[in-house]
């Protein structure tokens, strides 16, 4: 009796192994790269609106209700009634925002919106296009942060947050729209590590560079300024081991009375267009 009910009890063992193991491999091969999500195309089904106090004057913004949307997304300039005048919301963090969605590859964004807020986009590996309104928005800190499939970027900011495109690799292409007579500057870290990056023209408007915001750009070879530029900060273009020329746009007395100009090092040609 012993030995018939420790053949039953071994054989009832490997049944439940083997059923674990089925479950398992079900389990698997179900699964998208990066765990049990289910991405779909992007629609306006996934977004969800809220309002918002800040920063400016507050308004209404759009963020992603959940991380599976995938592929193109178009951002509407009104949702459910209201105005989007901000993408994601500051207030909670990366709660309400598009960071970390994995799957979209590109975005356009209207040109009702006012602010791309902290974080908006960081971490969405798989980004590779980016529209921002000519209108003239401002870029918050991070937003779109390691962004590492991002290859084109079209914006006219009104300034860029730090870190705000930081660690995207594989970024080629910044192309300026027409100034809107806004101002802004390219914050700490703006661009750093932006190993891909082969040459900027920086359009009127843009005022000026705060710490590192090219740092470790190691393919830049260009640089472009407009006559509105006004200030650089220590170590812009620091470990840009191929920077070889800036180009200004003004005459080389006014490139002289720039604050900062000796933090550019003597290794890179400066030539002023307005000689």
């Amino acid at each position: 009796m012993k030995k018939l009910r420790k053949i039953f009890l071994a054989s009832l063992l490997c049944v439940a192994v083997v059923f674990v193991a089925v479950l398992a491999a079900c389990g698997a091969g179900n699964q998208t790269p990066g765990g049990d999500s289910n991405p779909h195309p992007a629609s306006t089904s996934d977004l969800q609106v809220g309002y918002t106090s800040s920063p400016g004057s507050g308004g209404y913004y759009v963020a992603a209700s959940n991380k599976d949307l995938s592929g193109a997304l178009v951002i509407p300039s009104e949702l459910e009634g209201h105005k989007i005048e901000y993408i994601g919301n500051d207030s909670y963090g990366t709660l309400y925002n598009f960071n970390d969605c994995k799957y979209l590859t590109s975005v356009v964004i209207p040109d009702t919106v006012k602010y791309i807020n902290s974080s908006a986009f960081k971490g969405c590996t798989s980004l590779k296009s980016v529209s921002i309104p000519s209108a003239g928005v401002y870029i918050s800190p991070s937003a779109f942060l390691g962004c590492t499939s991002l290859e084109s970027i079209y914006l006219q900011p009104s300034g860029l947050g730090s870190a705000a495109f930081s660690g995207c690799t594989s970024l080629k292409s910044v192309t300026f729209a027409p100034s809107t007579g806004k101002t802004g500057y390219f914050m700490a870290n703006a661009f750093a590590n932006c190993t891909s990056l082969e040459s900027i023209d920086v359009p009127e408007g843009v005022n000026g560079f705060f710490r590192e915001a090219f740092k470790g750009c190691t393919s830049l070879k260009s640089v472009t300024l407009s006559t509105s530029f006004g200030y650089l900060e220590q170590d812009v273009f620091k470990n840009c081991t191929s920077l070889q020329t800036i180009t200004y746009k003004g005459t080389s007395a006014e490139w002289a009375k720039i604050k900062g100009v000796e933090n550019v090092s003597s290794d890179i040609t400066v030539v002023c267009l307005g000689d």
